[in-house]
């Protein structure tokens, strides 16, 4: 078994690349990058420190002027998904009030989530393309790397 994709480089960059997709002034704008999240608090504060990371990559390469991180939870009980939306919708809306806001799904393929994102953000001004991290060549590059990094691992070993 390999590593996940989780805060690859390869990552930030399939990330970057989506939002610069919807930049004019990346120095005036606010880049708000949304995550499934499990249900749990303490898996989903483990999220958000994997979500730093990537966000922080692309706030420097980007120049964004800011940078949020947000999770769906959206497995969890209602209770919950709604304890997590109100501080999603709470900073597209504070962002909003000075600089455009992006937007940006961390999800591996469209599979009807991310129309959720654009449900719960309903009403407020923000930039929202819905393009997930597949397809993309990018990931493509980070599969190659890890059958590479296994294909070497394995080297001098019995089969």
């Amino acid at each position: 078994m390999q590593g996940a994709l989780d805060d690859s480089p390869l990552v930030a960059e399939v990330l970057l690349d989506r939002v610069l997709k919807m930049s004019r002034k990346p120095e005036r704008e606010a880049v708000v990058l949304v995550a499934h999240g499990p249900e749990s608090m303490e898996d989903n504060a483990s999220w958000l420190a994997v979500m730093q990371r990537l966000g922080g990559a692309i706030q420097t390469k980007g120049r964004f002027s800011e940078l949020a991180l947000a999770t769906l939870q959206d497995d969890a009980p209602p209770e919950i998904r709604e304890q997590a939306t109100r501080p999603m919708r709470w900073l597209v809306q504070e962002l909003g009030q000075t600089r455009k806001v992006s937007v940006v799904p961390l999800f591996l393929s469209r599979g009807g989530i991310e129309e959720k994102i654009v449900q719960r953000l309903e009403g407020l001004s923000c930039v929202f393309s819905g393009e997930t991290l597949l397809p993309h060549p990018k990931i493509s590059k980070w599969i190659q790397k890890e059958i590479q990094s296994a294909l070497t691992a394995l080297e001098g070993e019995p089969l």
